[in-house]
C-alpha cells in the first residue's frame, strides 16, 4: 500500500487505516500546521513530508494506492465563515482535485462537514460531484456518518469514496447501517451528559457555551485534552508535547478514527 495523506492533520486517516489491519509500505503526507506536523511525525516517523498541497506534483509521486483528504471546512461549517466551497480555506479542495487527476490513485476518500450537503443552496456539493465526475476515472459513493455510532460525540460528517474504474479499488462500502449505534442513544439525549461536536476552542466555540463542556455531579467543567482524544478515538496523550490550546485545535479539526477504521474494513472486506 502506497498512501498519500493530504491535509493530514494529526494522522486520523493514517491511524484508522492501520487500525483496520492494512499495511502501509510508503506514506506521503501534506500539512501546513506546524503542531499537527509535529504530532504526525512523532507517530509516523517514516512518513515522507511533502509540504503545502499547493505545490505537490502528483505525477512525481509514482503509483498511489489510496489517497485521503479532509480539506479545511471553515468556510462551509455552520460555525464558520459562510463563504462556501470557494472560501479561502475550503477552496483548497480544488488542489486535491488537481492532485487526484495527476496521480490517479486506486481509491480516494474525502471527508467534510455535514453542511457541505446544503452549503450555497446545495450548489457546493453539486460542484463536488461534478468535479469528481469530470476526472473521468472514478465511480463515487457517499454517506453521512456519525461518530456517535462508536463514541459519545455527535459528529456527523460526509464521507465520499472514489473507486478507480481501471484499477483494483476495493469493495463498495455504502450504505452502512448503524445497527450498533443504539448503545449511545441515551448519552445523546441525557440531561446529565452533553457531548457535542468538538470544536477548536476558538472564539467560534464561545458562541455555543455547551460545546466542549461536560455536566458532572460536581457541576460543569471543560473537557480535557485527553477526553477530546478519547472522543475522537485516539489513544491518551496522542497530542501531548504541544500546548493544550493547540491540542484542542488539532483534535477539533481531526477525523474520528473509528469511522475511518470501519470504512477501510468494509472497503477491503476485513473482519475485525
Amino acid at each position: 500500500m502506497v498512501y498519500l495523506d493530504l491535509f493530514s492533520g494529526i494522522g486520523g486517516f493514517h491511524k484508522g487505516i492501520l487500525d483496520a489491519g492494512v499495511k502501509i509500505e510508503k506514506c506521503y503526507f501534506s500539512e501546513i500546521d506546524k503542531y499537527a506536523i509535529q504530532i504526525y511525525k512523532r507517530h509516523f516517523p517514516n512518513a515522507i513530508e511533502l509540504g503545502n498541497a499547493k505545490y505537490i506534483k502528483g505525477k512525481m509521486l509514482g503509483e498511489i494506492n489510496i489517497l485521503t483528504f479532509g480539506s479545511p471546512c471553515q468556510d462551509i461549517s455552520s460555525l464558520g465563515y459562510g463563504q462556501g466551497l470557494r472560501g479561502k480555506q475550503s477552496a483548497l479542495f480544488f488542489k486535491a482535485i488537481r492532485i487526484i487527476e495527476e496521480c490517479e490513485p486506486n481509491i480516494f476518500i474525502f471527508e467534510n462537514v455535514e453542511e457541505l450537503l446544503s452549503s450555497n443552496d446545495k450548489k457546493d456539493f453539486e460542484c463536488v460531484l461534478r468535479l469528481f465526475s469530470n476526472i473521468g476515472f472514478y465511480n463515487c459513493e457517499w454517506q453521512l456518518l456519525n461518530t456517535i455510532w462508536f463514541l459519545p460525540q455527535n459528529r456527523p460528517r460526509i464521507y465520499l469514496i472514489g473507486h478507480h474504474i481501471g484499477k483494483p479499488s476495493g469493495q463498495k462500502v455504502f450504505p452502512i447501517i448503524p445497527s450498533f449505534a443504539k448503545h449511545f442513544k441515551t448519552l445523546e439525549n441525557s440531561p446529565k451528559t452533553f457531548m457535542a461536536c468538538l470544536t477548536t476552542r476558538s472564539s467560534l466555540a464561545r458562541r455555543i457555551p455547551d460545546f466542549g463542556w461536560i455536566y458532572t455531579k460536581k457541576g460543569i467543567r471543560t473537557l480535557t485534552p485527553i477526553e477530546y482524544e478519547r472522543l475522537q478515538g485516539y489513544q491518551d496523550n496522542w497530542t501531548e508535547e504541544i500546548s493544550d490550546t493547540q491540542r484542542y485545535k488539532c483534535l477539533g479539526n481531526a477525523v474520528s478514527v473509528p469511522i475511518v477504521k470501519m470504512i477501510i474494513e468494509k472497503l477491503f472486506t476485513i473482519h475485525s
